[in-house]
């Protein structure tokens, strides 16, 4: 088998065992890609996931902000680097400075969702919960099946000052059975917010 074959294969290994939450799986199939190639792109996005999923902030930021210098053109690297900013380093001026360079660059519905979420919650983080609503509206022609998601949005629309929006991704996540006692929850504090004493009781 070749050096690229080897490598490949072992960034297979690594991703796969990422996505099934086996980390130190990960970082032995990394420490494997590295001695072959540590420069090549796939192994520090592969560096740059299992130094994130470790909670190494500081080594998945410098392997996130090489691959912008790698992949200018990809949002994702941009994404995660404003995703710690705002989580770990508690810095959502930061966040959103980095995702004002990756808007630009979103052509997958999945990437918008999550960048539009950061913004969504830096710019709470900062108090301004209009330009909060804004973002989140940039959200309601998506097609959204997931009710765990539907959920946090309605949270966030809720902590935006919006309770309709709040209520429109709760019915969203109503139809999934899993999620509709946690629905009803969040559609008590709605009712809640809007001063609707009789409804909250209800739901």
């Amino acid at each position: 088998m070749s050096r690229q074959d080897r490598l490949s294969a072992d960034l297979d290994r690594g991703f796969a065992a990422l996505e099934a939450g086996e980390i130190e799986e990960a970082s032995t199939a990394l420490e494997r890609c590295m001695r072959i190639d540590r420069k090549n792109p796939d192994v520090v996005t592969l560096t740059a996931a299992v130094a994130d999923a470790r909670g190494d902030t500081e080594d998945a930021l410098a392997a996130y902000r090489l691959l912008v210098e790698l992949h200018p053109d990809d949002p994702m690297p941009r994404i995660c680097i404003a995703r710690i900013e705002l989580h770990d380093l508690g810095a959502p001026e930061s966040a959103l400075d980095t995702l004002d360079g990756a808007f630009n660059f979103i052509d997958d519905e999945a990437d918008l969702i999550e960048a539009i979420v950061i913004r969504t919650e830096a710019l709470l983080a900062t108090d301004d919960p209009q330009a909060a609503r804004t973002a989140l509206s940039e959200l309601s022609t998506s097609v959204i099946e997931d009710g765990e998601l539907a959920l946090d949005l309605a949270e966030l629309a809720l902590a935006a000052e919006d309770p309709s929006a709040a209520a429109r991704w709760i019915e969203l996540a109503r139809a999934t059975p899993r999620f509709a006692a946690d629905a009803l929850h969040l559609l008590g504090r709605v009712h809640e917010a809007t001063g609707d004493r009789a409804q909250m009781i209800a739901a």
